[in-house]
């Protein structure tokens, strides 16, 4: 209807016709672009919108998600992650209020999981088997724990293998700690020793309570105490943890693992850490920072340079967290004045071939005397660096690279959409930047599952893997792997060879996670049960010994 036929306004018009399909904001912003005061300009407002609202009806039906993630966003693993920086994308059904919003941060076990293929396995294997063999199956797993708790996990499990699985898990972290209070008044009885017959006065009763009805009252007091320095002191830590967490940057539960690696030393920690932000290269660059570096080491002499330098980079702009872990440093190098390595910058080159003694050809000395020869085989260059120090840190900046090209895409993507309600042009070009998003987030997952296979081969021998600081998805993986090459390189003999050269996976405890129990330990735990291997439950780490 042209404007002059009504009185209402025009744009209340478009905005009453067109509101059941479009949403309003969009249909107030395409008409802010003509003019509604003629006839001319109304009907072209009113024939992009019909063009549009006949699109929705199109894109809801074919699924279309105007956000570019096809409406299917996989998840992170939770629990692995306790700090993870997410993927969050609220997209309603009109193309006007697509939003997205992401930060990653170059930790990789907080890194996005953009592939949906090899997930976390449920443990299914035990689901026909009786009472008693699952039992016996957890016995095996679990040896330092008793019956009754196995039996009752199992029972309030109502006989599902992977719950009771995880609960025990749970409790053998509990034990192996020390923080599994048997409290002792469940076999305290109030009423002391069976009466005694014959006369007793009341100063008889009070002076003949037995010995060891007193000594319960002692032992119950003093357990009170201990329980409560302990409960103190355990605070105490977690406060020094979280102090450290927040002005370094690191995921909680990593502080944690380092925290206690360095026998509850906040500065050894505090040295941990930076030094793991030293072997990535990250430091301050800038004058100001250099300058303000300047100034910390001239007040806190005790600690090098390098770690100021790292320090500044890290805290960033706050000043008060700077100097308070300075102190920190300070403090523990002040404590610990050799543990800073000495920096050997000589390199001794190893002499050619021919030179060395033993070698054919080679049997004099300049000075025309006869070398013995040294027996055995001629001695070798040492090897080249493992790809590991020379990869991970250039893999963890593609990662960010590809994570920080994902995001533009997507952000470009989500403003062409919302001008491609006017022209179709933009509404192209959107398409195209949301595939590229896709790809770059398709190659920021490869390049993260490469990370975390290079920095768990630096932390691995032979006959053992660390999973510390990788993702669910991949330790699982990994984890997997590994104990499958192990089991294969035994050889002929390898159910006898498997008794006395045992694998080992480390996962650590996940002191701080939900339950007690991190995701990747349970993760780990029920894949490699999966998968039919022998198994039984340590601290932090799972001991696998051959095939069920």
């Amino acid at each position: 209807m042209p404007p002059e036929e009504g009185g209402s306004d025009p744009l209340d018009r478009l905005v009453t016709s067109f509101r059941t399909l479009l949403d309003e904001a969009l249909v107030v912003a395409i008409a802010s672009d003509y003019d509604l005061g003629t006839a001319l300009g109304y009907q072209e407002a009113e024939t992009t919108l019909r063009g549009l609202s006949q699109d929705v009806a199109l894109e809801e039906a074919t699924g279309f998600n105007p956000s570019g993630t096809s409406g299917t966003v996989d998840e992170p693993d939770s629990g692995a992650r306790d700090d993870l920086s997410t993927s969050a994308t609220s997209a309603s059904h009109h193309a006007s209020q697509a939003r997205h919003t992401d930060s990653s941060s170059t930790d990789l076990s907080s890194l996005p999981a953009t592939d949906s293929s090899d997930p976390v396995p449920r443990l299914t294997s035990f689901n026909g088997e009786s009472d008693e063999t699952k039992i016996l199956n957890l016995r095996s797993i679990f040896d330092g724990l008793k019956e009754y708790d196995i039996r009752h996990a199992l029972g309030k499990a109502n006989g599902d293998f992977q719950t009771a699985l995880d609960d025990l898990l749970n409790l053998q972290y509990l034990q192996s700690t020390g923080q599994l209070a048997r409290g002792i008044e469940g076999f305290f009885n109030p009423e002391g020793d069976a009466p005694q017959r014959g006369k007793k006065n009341k100063k008889g009763k009070k002076a003949n309570k037995s010995p060891a009805t007193a000594q319960l009252f002692d032992l119950d007091s003093t357990s009170k105490e201990v329980l409560e320095k302990n409960q103190a002191r355990e605070l105490k830590r977690q406060d020094e943890i979280a102090f450290l967490a927040d002005r370094t940057h690191v995921p909680y539960d990593q502080v944690s693992d380092v925290y206690y690696r360095k026998k509850c030393s906040s500065g050894a920690a505090a040295v941990d850490i930076l030094d793991q932000y030293i072997d990535l290269g990250i430091k301050t660059e800038d004058e100001e920072g250099k300058s303000r570096a300047k100034e910390l080491a001239t007040e806190y002499r005790n600690v090098p340079e390098k770690y100021l330098l790292t320090l500044i980079q890290v805290t960033g702009s706050s000043a008060q967290a700077s100097d308070e872990i300075a102190s920190l440093l300070s403090g523990y190098f002040a404590k610990n004045p050799y543990t800073q390595r000495l920096d050997l910058t000589h390199c001794i080159t190893p002499l050619p071939y021919e030179d060395l003694e033993g070698t054919p050809g080679n049997t004099t000395t300049p000075g025309g005397k006869a070398r013995i020869p040294v027996s055995g085989s001629p001695s070798r260059l040492p090897p080249t660096p493992t790809a590991f120090g020379a990869d991970l840190p250039s893999t963890i900046q593609r990662i960010n690279v590809s994570n920080q090209a994902r995001r533009d895409a997507e952000s470009y993507a989500s403003q062409l959409s919302r001008r491609g309600a006017s022209n179709s042009l933009y509404r192209q070009a959107a398409a195209v930047y949301r595939e590229r998003g896709h790809e770059h987030a398709r190659n920021a997952q490869q390049l993260t599952s490469t990370a975390a296979k290079l920095l768990v081969e630096s932390q691995s021998t032979p006959t053992s893997i660390d999973l510390h600081g990788v993702t669910v998805r991949d330790g699982t993986r990994i984890a997997r792997d590994k104990v499958q090459i192990w089991w294969d390189n035994l050889g002929e003999f390898r159910t006898r060879k498997a008794r006395e050269q045992p694998f080992t996976v480390i996962t650590g405890l996940g002191r701080h996670s939900a339950g007690g129990v991190s995701q990747l330990r349970q993760a780990v735990a029920a894949a490699l049960l999966q998968d039919g291997w022998k198994m039984r439950v340590e601290t932090g780490k799972f001991v696998v010994s051959g095939r069920r």
